[in-house]
């Protein structure tokens, strides 16, 4: 249960953190304003896209509970977004997706929209990736159920537990009140664990006890938005003060004549 919380939230953070490094990777030329607001825009609605993708992917619950930004806000390949509206593997569309943004920052590095040297780059790929591998290994909770012959064995050992503490108890106590007392005692606890077990063994549901999902994929939208925002991409320094004006000079005579102390001089008659 932690487990996938945790992978869900990494998954989330490392895309986020990606995504945050290619906005401030983008180019301050006057000339490429449009250029570069046009990606962002772009991207941000790739990375939304494939956040709800892998949270359909991972969940039991539909497509319906998870929602991405507009993509008709702005201007994408209807041919791509049909290819992609064909595909049926879940998977499979998180891979495309994936690749789409690879390829967008790759196109864009070399037409000078992103103005950074590609080793530093390259850390935008390494957060892509790696939000991709804890997607892939919070999968596994959902592909992958707890083994059949256990949870039956684990359920025939406590009826039959349950089946030798009733006659055994009511063989000890002579009154049926305290017999129902202890015997509720004893099995309520065993019971409680097994049902709870049982509650959080997938925790991608749409249960009460399951995780969070569809309020994660809400934050994830909700820092896209942020980020985008103007104030979010400007440098919080103020413009320097100007400096103060410098006092008119006078001359070394007239400073030094200053300081020296004046004598009173007796009037002489003319």
């Amino acid at each position: 249960y932690w487990e996938g919380l945790s992978l869900a939230e990494r998954a989330c953070g490392a895309w986020l953190n990606s995504f945050s490094s290619v906005i401030a990777f983008c180019s301050n030329a006057p000339e490429k304003r449009s250029a570069v607001l046009r990606f962002q825009l772009i991207l941000s609605r790739m990375m939304s896209l494939l956040l709800c993708i892998s949270m359909c992917e991972v969940s039991e619950l539909d497509h319906t509970h998870f929602t991405h930004l507009d993509l008709n806000s702005v201007d994408l390949d209807p041919q791509s977004l049909a290819h992609l509206d064909a595909i049926d593997d879940p998977t499979a569309k998180q891979k495309v997706v994936l690749q789409w943004i690879q390829r967008l920052i790759v196109d864009h590095s070399r037409n000078g929209v992103l103005d950074i040297a590609p080793p530093i780059l390259t850390r935008a790929f390494q957060e892509l990736t790696i939000g991709h591998t804890h997607f892939i290994d919070a999968n596994k909770v959902t592909a992958v159920p707890f083994p059949f012959a256990f949870a039956q064995m684990v359920w025939l050992m406590l009826v039959f537990f349950s089946l030798v503490v009733v006659p055994g108890i009511c063989a000890f106590c002579l009154s049926a009140d305290k017999a129902a007392f202890y015997t509720f005692i004893i099995l309520f606890p065993y019971w409680s664990i097994h049902f709870i077990a049982v509650e959080i063994e997938m925790p991608f549901g749409g249960d009460p006890n399951d995780l969070p999902l569809e309020e994660i994929n809400s934050r994830f939208n909700e820092t896209l938005v942020v980020l985008l925002h103007p104030g979010a991409q400007k440098t919080p320094m103020s413009e320097p003060a100007p400096a103060p004006a410098a006092a008119p000079r006078r001359s070394s005579s007239a400073a030094i004549s200053a300081k020296l102390p004046q004598e009173e001089l007796p009037c002489q008659a003319s």
